[in-house]
């Protein structure tokens, strides 16, 4: 006879953490449910203006790792419980597009949802995709709001350099996009390539490369995306020196 359990309903104002991956290590599901409810809290403060406006009534779905949080009135009514949630529903969507600042995603708002989308490409995939979604509506976490919060949270300069590391993510959900895993740093870096790259650039997907281009850097000399006018692919992997090999011969 069929199973008649069912799944738990998910109310309307329920935001729902989705991470998927073949082998998720519990340092990271920490890490990304750490930074999931840094990140709702501080839209829940900017937007009430007080410290601890809401519980998070956590609830995990069968047969997968997926968290339901649901809103639990502390210091904030229900139209501020309806507000907090429109924010990251419409915040999400325009950090996604732009690097544009989103009403009430204050720093402390970006640095955690940064943190959530770093692990989808850090150090060769922690996760394969995150997913938050609003009213059953998924808004897929990626390192293209990476790139954006990175712009947005330092100021940055401009200078021709090269990039070089495993070309790791490409998205066309929203239009083309690519990503280098910078071997200096270990950080994605966003690629913006002309529309007669892009063929070019998909041969060479999960393939060591260097790009020449126009660099933007944050304050702290870290790449955060750049402007491809060329490129080459590299030897074999297995030939090449690893982030953890190159820090180290920094260090000596």
């Amino acid at each position: 006879m069929p199973s008649t359990t069912r799944k738990p309903k998910i109310q309307s104002e329920s935001l729902v953490l989705e991470l998927k991956g073949t082998k998720i290590t519990a340092d990271t599901f920490m890490r990304a449910t750490t930074a999931f409810f840094g990140f709702v809290n501080a839209v829940a403060e900017d937007v009430s203006q007080q410290k601890k406006a809401v519980d998070w009534i956590v609830r995990a779905e069968s047969g997968s790792i997926t968290i339901i949080a649901e809103p639990e009135a502390t210091k904030i009514d229900e139209i501020g419980i309806k507000r907090t949630v429109a924010s990251i529903k419409d915040g999400l969507r325009i950090i996604e597009k732009s690097e544009k600042r989103p009403p009430h995603f204050d720093d402390s708002a970006l640095g955690y949802l940064s943190t959530l989308a770093k692990l989808i490409g850090e150090n060769g995939k922690k996760l394969d995709a995150v997913n938050i979604s609003v009213d059953k509506k998924p808004n897929p976490i990626s390192l293209n709001i990476y790139a954006h919060i990175q712009g947005l949270l330092g100021t940055y300069r401009v200078a021709k350099a090269t990039v070089e590391g495993k070309l790791a993510v490409l998205s066309d959900r929203t239009g083309f996009h690519c990503f280098i895993d910078d071997i200096l740093t270990g950080h994605p870096v966003k690629c913006e390539v002309d529309k007669e790259q892009e063929e070019e650039i998909l041969g060479a997907f999960r393939k060591r490369i260097i790009a020449n281009g126009e660099v933007k850097y944050r304050r702290d000399g870290q790449p955060i995306s750049i402007k491809v006018e060329s490129f080459r692919v590299l030897a074999a992997d297995k030939n090449l020196p690893s982030y953890k090999d190159v820090r180290g011969i920094l260090r000596d």
